[in-house]
């Protein structure tokens, strides 16, 4: 559990950045300060939520949920995997807290469904979700962070470009990811799954008991409920039914696209923006970076959205996030004038000078993916992807050695992104998802995330190891 709020301790560590600054007598102004916010990113993360906020209103995740159920036809496995393919290809286009905030009380109802171990398939979901979000340059903000820095999109790095390298690299790891998953779960995934399910209802009963209010689901489910006259016997929820086709039909009428003309317009939105993305290569569409396009197609989306009061929408956003990554960037950018990130930068330098001039690539790939990932996986991705980012800058643009920037780029992606699943805290997902699961009564621990997320970390990050280096190393494909 956090000490405190993540935006508010950025906040006071990049104030305090300032104040040793100070002590030094650097003391930055206060147009170098706003200078070194990357609008870029800020930008792109608005324009997304606005999307993401938009289109949840239609229903669609909730859908898609169920429609893996119809797909599944009451087979287990078949769910699962197509939840977590749903996941995959979410995660790689849209705001993934938003998407996990909608689609985890619906999959907690399908587990109930079919009476499998709610924690476990939450769990596959969320580590699916951190292999997606390294497909495009828009599925995470560290990799919003990575694809929007001046110096990496100067190095022709665009939206088709982005997912062109790596493309291979997540395939490769979503089938190794599944085959662990399978092996490992194979005969457990229902096992404890009726106690987990009664073990939830006591813990609601006891929360209600104590006058805490009830998840906004059970308000759905009963527009008419009053603690005071719960009970275990009560039924909330959807339990497992005998029969697929009620079940089914019972599911469908609850969670269905609400606002049809609503999706037709945030597909038309979405779609504009993805033509523009993949436009952004061509010579005469290089003004149409990542940042601006998004800005074009949230525009339009909220021109088609066609509201007299926005309030509803901008309410959504996480503004916390865009503050938090404000002060991000200016706690980085201190901590490089007080030469913390040059030190870095110069202990990586020499460990790559020292090899073979014909293996500098490939140790260095190696040890900007390694490094990244012991980082990464216990600590938040994004505060060290906006660090490593500016060591990996430093090392390119050393004399030193001759390094190739856009190698370094892909193997800091990887590693930020499939990082993710090495515990519980790594990203923003897994504690939203974990806190989601909470409210819902079913608990998430450190230990069990870290039990399957782990060793898919370990797994996915050494295929994005091979793959790199058959790429770079051997065919040299910068």
């Amino acid at each position: 559990m956090d000490i405190t709020d993540p935006t508010f301790a950025a906040v006071l560590i990049s104030s305090c950045a300032i104040g040793v600054l100070c002590m030094f007598d650097e003391l930055p102004s206060l147009s170098k300060i706003v200078s070194w916010i990357d609008i870029h990113t800020l930008v792109l993360l608005f324009c997304m939520m606005i999307i993401v906020s938009i289109l949840s209103e239609t229903g669609v995740f909730g859908y898609l949920a169920v429609l893996a159920y119809r797909l599944s036809k009451g087979r287990a496995w078949l769910l699962v995997g197509l939840l977590c393919l749903i996941s995959v290809v979410l995660a790689g286009f849209l705001e993934l807290v938003t998407i996990l905030m909608i689609m985890v009380p619906v999959v907690i109802r399908l587990c109930e469904c079919m009476s499998l171990r709610t924690t476990t398939v939450l769990i596959c979901v969320a580590i699916f979700s951190n292999i997606g979000c390294a497909l495009t340059p828009i599925g995470d903000p560290a990799t919003v962070l990575i694809a929007t820095n001046a110096h990496v999109m100067s190095k022709g790095v665009d939206f088709s470009t982005f997912i062109i390298h790596m493309f291979p690299g997540v395939v490769l790891s979503i089938f190794a990811a599944w085959a662990y998953i399978y092996l490992l779960l194979r005969t457990s995934l229902t096992h404890g799954a009726e106690e987990q399910t009664n073990n939830s209802l006591r813990i609601l009963a006891k929360r209600m008991g104590e006058g805490r209010a009830p998840p906004m689901s059970m308000h759905m489910a009963n527009p008419k409920f009053n603690s005071k006259k719960y009970s275990e016997t009560t039924v909330f929820r959807i339990m497992a039914a005998s029969n697929y086709i009620e079940t089914l039909a019972m599911m469908e009428s609850k969670y269905k696209v609400q606002d049809k003309p609503l999706l037709i317009k945030c597909a038309v939105s979405f779609s504009f923006a993805i033509v523009l993305w993949l436009l952004h290569s061509l010579p005469f569409f290089a003004g149409a970076t990542l940042a601006w396009t998004a800005l074009m197609a949230s525009m339009l989306l909220l021109i088609l959205y066609d509201s007299q009061d926005l309030t509803a929408v901008f309410m959504r956003l996480d503004w916390s996030m865009l503050l938090f990554f404000s002060a991000l960037f200016v706690l980085i950018e201190a901590c490089a004038e007080l030469g913390l990130i040059h030190w870095l930068a110069e202990l990586t330098i020499n460990i790559i000078a020292n090899v073979d001039p014909q293996y500098q690539v490939v140790t260095s790939i190696m040890v900007v993916l390694w490094m990244s990932t012991t980082f990464a996986a216990f600590i938040e991705n994004v505060p060290i992807a906006t660090m490593l980012l500016r060591l990996t800058i430093q090392v390119a643009l050393s004399e030193r050695i001759n390094i190739p920037f856009l190698p370094m780029v892909w193997a800091l992606t990887y590693a930020i992104c499939f990082a993710g699943n090495g515990s519980l805290y790594s990203t923003t997902a897994n504690v939203a998802a974990s806190s989601i699961a909470n409210q819902h009564g079913y608990k998430i621990t450190f230990y069990e995330f870290f039990k399957y997320g782990f060793p898919v970390m370990i797994i996915t990050n050494s295929i994005a190891s091979v793959y790199l280096l058959i790429a770079h190393g051997i065919f040299h494909w910068h």
